[in-house]
Parts: structure tokens; C-alpha cells; sequence
């Protein structure tokens, strides 16, 4: 009847008052007689709006009072006040001392304690668990992006007689890929050559979107280069809308035909002369017309009859190739 209430604290002070009044010394206090006069009946007990006098008299056997010595001043069983508060009490007759003990207190102060423990080992317990999902994550990244530069390989490591080698590269924000070739070898050269230019931007394009398929919150950015001529041939990034951008790093790109531009043309007849022995010519290429590309071949020298005919051959083959026509004038 007399637990758990808000107003024990008001209750507790008054207790501690009437302690360090009554004739019980403290530990603190000295110890002595004294008479007293002492008036029963006159003092009431209220609890929370309830008369509890009697019910303290007949728990306790002692009633409150006032004592005419010290001022009328009222004192109170301490056991009903503590009963009152919840608080337990226990009294040393050795030493005099009376000890108060907020049971409640300590129960919920240990409720406490047992809660912030609960609370730290559930942050450690989800900090773990945060820490081993950021190492599977990596994992099956590391995982994701070696299966994926797999199956691009086996998917376009071969294109049109072009041998690519695809390596991908990660980091937070994108996947860079490089395509790389090695026309070190005349017929891989050539092979390369051959390729339309659409057909190598659909390469990139193709490439691009299936890295987009998997790594979905990454950019895609990658290039095509050349091992053997240690040249970036083409490079291609995707915007955010996921569409493939394609820039031809050596002369730009050109959809409408099936070479870059005349520079193609150039680059393809001086590497096509310097390797059917033509060593020490220069080529020199102008595009004045949209289906025709002029070129200036400079020998150094006077040419034979066979020259003009090796030379003819290699302009023929580019023209077959690259779909157009060249015009071209040689000379020493």
C-alpha cells in the first residue's frame, strides 16, 4: 500500500530529518540520555490523500509524536516511513546506525547496467556484422568482376579474326575496361584493318553494356589499345543514361563511312608499304571529296615498273577493304 510513488523523495527528506532528530545517534553522533515529554494522538498520518494513522499504529505499535523539548517538533516510526518509500531499513545496535537501502533503486540501477550491457553487446555484435558484410561484399566483387572479365573474354575475345584481351579494373565509383590488341603480327594488322569501324564502335558498345549489367551503381569507361604500337586507338565511357560514348583517339570518329577519316586511309598505305619493304616512303593523304581520298606517295627514289605494281596492289586492297576510292600520286 504503500510502494513505488512518486512524492518517496519528499517523504525521504522529511524522513532524514526526523532520523537526525530522534533520540537513536548516528554513527556520526555522540550517544546520550535525555528526558523527554512526549505527546501522543496528536499527530496524523496522510498518505496521497488516505488517513494511514492507524494502520502505522497497529503495524508498528508505535504511533507519531511530538516532542514539547525540542520545539513541538513531530517524529514518525522510520520503518513505516521507509515502508512508505519503498526503501528497506536495518538498524545496528553495535554501532547505532541506521541503514537505508532503496531496494527498488538498486533493481532498477542493476536493470540498468544489465540493459547498457545488452545495448553494447548488440552494437558490437551488429558492428561485426557490418564489418564481415563489407568483406563478403569485396569478395564477391573481386568474385564478380573476374567471372565477368571471363565471360567477356570468351564472348569477344575473338571478333572478325581481331583477337582482344580483356582486362576490367574497379574501383568505388567505376569499372575501367581495356581492350587490348597486337598487330605485331601482319595478319592480326590487317584483321584489325579489315574491321569496319561501326563494327568496332558495336564492340565497345556491346562490352559496355553487359559491365553495365552487372556492376548497375558503376560507371563504365574502357579503351582499345594497341601492345604492339603502345597507342590508345579508341576510348569509350557511358553517361548517365547508360548511352556509350566512342572518340577515336587518333582522328575522331566518323559513322557515316567505314574509316575514321582520310587519315585511316594515310596510316593504313605507310604501314602496308613499310611492310612490303617500302621503307623509306612518306604518305601524305587529303579527303577533297566524300568518296574519295587524294594520297602523295614519296619513294626517294625512282620507282620499277614491279614497284608500281606492289604499290598499285597495296592501294587496291585498302580501297576493297575501307570501301572507297584513293587516288593516289607517286613520286621521288
Amino acid at each position: 500500500m504503500f510502494r513505488n510513488k512518486k512524492t518517496q523523495k519528499i517523504v525521504l527528506s522529511t524522513l532524514l530529518v526526523f532520523t537526525l532528530l530522534s533520540t537513536v545517534a548516528f554513527a556520526a553522533s555522540g550517544v546520550f540520555d535525555k528526558k523527554i515529554t512526549a505527546t501522543h494522538g496528536r499527530i496524523k498520518l496522510s498518505y496521497q490523500g488516505e488517513d494511514i494513522t492507524k494502520a502505522v499504529e497497529e503495524k508498528y505499535g508505535t504511533p507519531a509524536f511530538t516532542v514539547k523539548e525540542y520545539d513541538g517538533r513531530a517524529y514518525v516510526p522510520v520503518r513505516a516511513l521507509a515502508d512508505i518509500m519503498g526503501v528497506s531499513v536495518t538498524y545496528d545496535n553495535s554501532t547505532h546506525t541506521a541503514n537505508f537501502v532503496d531496494s527498488e533503486k538498486l533493481v532498477m540501477q542493476k536493470q540498468l547496467e544489465l540493459k547498457d550491457q545488452e545495448i553494447a553487446a548488440l552494437q558490437a555484435e551488429n558492428n561485426k556484422l557490418k564489418n564481415q558484410s563489407k568483406e563478403e561484399e569485396k569478395k564477391e566483387t573481386k568474385t564478380d568482376i573476374k567471372e565477368l572479365e571471363k565471360k567477356l573474354n570468351k564472348d569477344y575475345g575473338v571478333v572478325d579474326d581481331v583477337n582482344f584481351d580483356i582486362s576490367l579494373k574497379e574501383t568505388s565509383s567505376r569499372i575501367t575496361a581495356t581492350i587490348t590488341i597486337d598487330t605485331r603480327d601482319y595478319y592480326e594488322s590487317n584483321a584489325w584493318r579489315k574491321m569496319r569501324v561501326a563494327d568496332k564502335k558495336s564492340l565497345m558498345e556491346d562490352i559496355a553494356e553487359d559491365i553495365s549489367k552487372v556492376f548497375k551503381n558503376h560507371k563504365v569507361e574502357g579503351s582499345i589499345y594497341d601492345n604492339y604500337q603502345r597507342y590508345t586507338l579508341y576510348t569509350f565511357t557511358t553517361n548517365n543514361n547508360g548511352k556509350v560514348s566512342v572518340s577515336d583517339r587518333d582522328y575522331g570518329y566518323d559513322s557515316d563511312y567505314g574509316y575514321g577519316d582520310y587519315r585511316d586511309v594515310e596510316r593504313y598505305l605507310q604501314e602496308d608499304l613499310d611492310y612490303a619493304g617500302f621503307r623509306n616512303a612518306t604518305v601524305r593523304a587529303s579527303n577533297e571529296s566524300s568518296s574519295t581520298v587524294y594520297v602523295r606517295i614519296t619513294l626517294g627514289y625512282s620507282p620499277s615498273s614491279e614497284d608500281r605494281r606492289d604499290i598499285s596492289d597495296i592501294i587496291s586492297r585498302i580501297e576493297r577493304e575501307l570501301n572507297i576510292r584513293i587516288d593516289a600520286d607517286i613520286s621521288y
